[in-house]
């Protein structure tokens, strides 16, 4: 009796996901007669990034994570979880700007931590399936590997004796093996993680300069 409950309860859910399910038709700048159906529903997460280019020469990047809430003609609606700016300058600085979804959302539409987007605004989309094991891994793997090379590369600086003036092998394995361990975990786990992902350049160059293009079909008025 249990498991048909669960069987009925499952399914429900699964009923309930697919009709909710936004789909929008997508196709290669190289060829408009090939057209694939990209499906979107609320256990989908995206990754939006908009390039501006400011009156100034200034370039700004944008980028905005959430899941996906629902989808119109010409755009589509998320639940803002990050809104991250990074801007360049003509002088080759840059100025790097997190913040909280409800401050960067503060008296805009729709409300209710949603962040609409134009479909013509959107640069790049990463399309992954939302999980709470793996939300954020990047964000906890990324200085574990930047460590792990640090020690990888200063080992034989740790490992040398420098009273005795000479390199002990015996722990510089030890680190060196350890770091790299550390490495290939870590890389194969985000690559477990990211396969479920997939990605989208809408504009020819940015952020991938050899990447293929992809163009939203949006219905004539």
């Amino acid at each position: 009796m249990k498991k048909l409950i669960l069987i009925i309860v499952s399914l429900g859910f699964s009923f309930a996901a697919e009709a909710q399910t936004w789909k929008v038709p997508v196709y290669r700048s190289t060829d408009e007669s090939n057209v694939k159906m990209l499906k979107l529903n609320p256990r989908i997460e995206l990754t939006i990034r908009t390039r501006l280019f400011k009156a100034d020469l200034t370039k700004e990047d944008i980028t905005l994570r959430g899941l996906f809430h629902s989808g119109g003609a010409d755009s589509l609606t998320i639940k803002l979880s990050e809104y991250k700016s990074l801007k360049q300058y003509p002088d080759g600085t840059r100025q790097t700007t997190t913040k909280p979804p409800d401050i960067y959302l503060l008296n805009t539409y729709p409300g209710n931590g949603l962040k609409t987007v134009a479909l013509e605004d959107i640069g790049f989309l990463k399309v992954r399936k939302w999980s709470k094991a793996v939300y954020g891994a990047d964000d906890i793997f990324e200085p574990v590997i930047f460590a792990s090379l640090f020690v990888l590369i200063a080992s034989p600086l740790i490992s040398y004796n420098y009273k005795e003036g000479y390199l002990n092998t015996e722990t510089y394995k030890n680190w060196a093996i350890g770091s790299t361990i550390t490495l290939t975990s870590c890389f194969a786990v985000l690559m477990v993680i990211n396969s479920g992902s997939k990605n989208y350049q809408f504009q020819p160059g940015w952020p991938g300069k050899k990447a293929k293009v992809w163009k939203f079909k949006l219905s004539q008025p």
